[in-house]
């Protein structure tokens, strides 16, 4: 956990916020211990001068989760969650008690930071773009932290006015659903990922106030 706290600050440029953390001890979801090498997807030129992307090899040491999720991991629906098809199945079957957080990828542009938690009355899937070859990730690193900081203000705000919440936020898609405590149905699609932090707080104004 200790690697991945320190790949958070040095390549978002701010500290993991401590509040994201569950109290259970989060276990590496590494597959293969011998397989420690992570490293965020680069360009080489070869002797031509020719540009290539260099694929990096999938690894699991800057993921880490629960019991709960190192048992899905290591089961028959192993990477089901961590991909952009696996959303729907997260909603549906991903049982209580998983929690899953840190960087992940496949491809050269399919990378992200994770933040995914189910609990008695949430579900979160947080998939945000960053380290492929193509992606601004020195733009997505100031986003991914704005985005984080404002979630966490919401989300203190709504746990004491809403029974259920449900949120996705994944490389473009996004759907955001809470139910109030008197029943009333708050919910809109679209990825909040990109836009000002304000124009988030503002989709639950009526919850939290300005």
């Amino acid at each position: 956990m200790e690697k991945l706290l320190k790949y958070f600050k040095k390549n978002i440029g701010k500290p993991l916020p401590n509040i994201m953390l569950p109290k259970e001890k989060l276990v590496s979801l590494n597959k293969n211990s011998k397989d420690n090498k992570s490293f965020v997807p680069h360009t080489e030129t070869d002797n031509n001068g020719k540009k290539w992307a260099v694929e990096p090899t999938i690894t699991f040491d800057l993921l880490f989760g629960s019991k709960v999720a190192k048992s899905i991991q290591t089961g028959s629906q192993k990477d089901i969650f961590l991909v952009q098809v696996g959303i729907e199945s997260f909603l549906k079957s991903c049982p209580e008690g998983y929690f899953l957080i840190g960087f992940w990828g496949h491809g050269c542009n399919s990378y992200a930071f994770y933040y995914q938690r189910v609990d008695s009355w949430s579900k979160i899937f947080f998939r945000l773009p960053f380290g492929g070859v193509y992606m601004d990730n020195k733009k997505n690193a100031k986003y991914i932290f704005e985005f984080l900081k404002t979630w966490i203000f919401l989300e203190q705000k709504l746990k004491s006015k809403v029974s259920r919440l449900i949120v996705v936020d994944s490389m473009g898609y996004g759907y955001y659903k809470a139910i109030t405590l008197d029943e009333k149905k708050i919910e809109f699609d679209g990825s909040s990922f990109f836009e000002h932090c304000d124009k988030l707080k503002e989709k639950f104004v009526e919850l939290v106030g300005k």
